[in-house]
């Protein structure tokens, strides 16, 4: 009995407990529901704005020298005196006295070579007065001796007259054979240069035709550049009319320094390794030597590895667009000029449109569209994770309808 009274009072509390917790499960308010918001992209943008870009094209080379003579002395002797310049990396002017070789065998040679000439001379004055006797005496037999052409020539001497003068001649040839080579002693630079070698020094006898120095001229040097083919047409070539190539700036590793030139020739082969165009930018004064022959400024160096900045053709009205702006894979097609790209664009509605525009230039950074834009219209300088065309936008930290113009600079290095 008490067995069962237990079991009826558990049975009891454990059916309340359920009705009470059906009770609180039922009698429990239903929670408030919040507005559903829409999540709008936000974006930066860029403002399309026309001007004219001046096109540079940027080049890599080598500084090699315009003009390059090995100077070799033109007699043989014992140099007596030398320039002090005339050591490697020395700078000498056109004209100054490099050398002297010991001109005491040649001023002996002169000197010997005159009195031949005198003799020659005399002997070409005693032949004339003998011609004249002989012709005195030919008037006078004229008439009574038969003769022949040669014969009467003969009698007058001629032969012998065209001997004397030959003589004459051969001896004022040696004369000055030897003067020039006495002048040949004094070895003079042919114009103005920077020694980039030299084997000789005073005692030493050098043999006629011997290596003596070598100059590079330094009015000018020759940078020879390479390009891509296709960034050929942008540039200026000169032409047989006189008109000069591109202007170009040339600037050296390491160095804050620049140096002005121009584009002279386009070479007419290309590298082996790449097929790039060659072409040589002369730059005039590369030491910057001044005009009391010291430098002014650091010194283009020989050999050294430049870039090569050309000022090529300007662009008008084009709109100049961060390269990053390109969407798909449009930015390895806008490698050449005149290619279509995409563009997004945030429509006056605030919703993202697709453009396709033509782009005219490239450089590393941007990209300038000749058309397909107009001004004022928005280019979306953002990435979106999934753009839908006619979704809406907004720009950042400014609501729907506000705008943000990027500074683009109107002049770029081309790749």
């Amino acid at each position: 009995m008490k067995k069962f009274v237990s079991f009826f009072i558990c049975f009891l509390l454990l059916t309340g407990g359920m009705l009470a917790m059906a009770l609180m499960i039922v009698n429990t308010p239903e929670p408030s529901k919040a507005p559903a918001t829409q999540n709008v992209p936000e974006v930066e943008v860029q403002t399309a704005l026309p001007a004219a870009h001046q096109i540079v094209v940027t080049a890599h080379g080598t500084v090699i020298p315009a003009r390059e003579i090995s100077l070799r002395g033109q007699v043989g002797g014992e140099i007596v005196s030398q320039n002090e310049n005339l050591i490697e990396g020395g700078k000498v002017q056109a004209g100054d006295e490099l050398l002297r070789i010991d001109p005491t065998d040649y001023r002996l040679a002169v000197t010997q070579q005159r009195e031949v000439v005198a003799n020659a001379q005399y002997q070409l004055a005693l032949e004339e007065g003998r011609q004249t006797v002989a012709a005195e005496e030919w008037s006078l037999f004229e008439n009574r001796i038969p003769a022949t052409e040669s014969g009467k020539d003969l009698a007058l001497r001629k032969p012998h007259l065209a001997n004397a003068r030959a003589s004459l001649e051969a001896a004022e040839s040696r004369l000055d054979k030897a003067e020039l080579d006495l002048t040949r002693t004094v070895v003079r630079a042919p114009f103005n240069a920077v020694v980039l070698s030299e084997q000789v020094d005073i005692g030493q006898v050098v043999n006629a035709n011997g290596e003596l120095a070598v100059l590079v001229d330094t009015d000018y040097f020759y940078v020879k550049a390479s390009i891509p083919y296709t960034q050929l047409s942008w540039l200026r070539l000169p032409d047989a009319d006189g008109l000069g190539g591109s202007p170009a700036v040339v600037r050296m590793s390491g160095s804050e320094g620049s140096w002005s030139g121009r584009l002279v020739q386009l070479l007419s082969d290309v590298e082996e390794a790449g097929r790039m165009v060659r072409i040589l930018v002369q730059v005039d004064n590369p030491l910057r030597i001044g005009s009391d022959d010291k430098p002014t400024g650091l010194p283009l160096l020989l050999r050294s590895y430049v870039e090569v900045e050309l000022a090529g053709k300007e662009l008008d009205q084009v709109y100049p667009v961060t390269y990053d702006s390109l969407r798909d894979n449009d930015a390895e097609a806008a490698g050449s000029s005149d290619h279509s790209a995409t563009l997004w664009l945030l429509a006056d509605d605030d919703t993202l449109e697709y453009r396709q525009v033509t782009i005219a230039h490239k450089t590393k950074t941007h990209v300038y569209v000749s058309d397909g834009l107009q001004p004022g219209e928005r280019v979306v300088t953002s990435h979106l994770g999934v753009p839908l065309e006619g979704m809406k936008l907004k720009l950042a930290d400014e609501g729907p309808t506000g705008a943000l113009t990027a500074a683009i600079p109107s002049r770029e290095r081309a790749q």
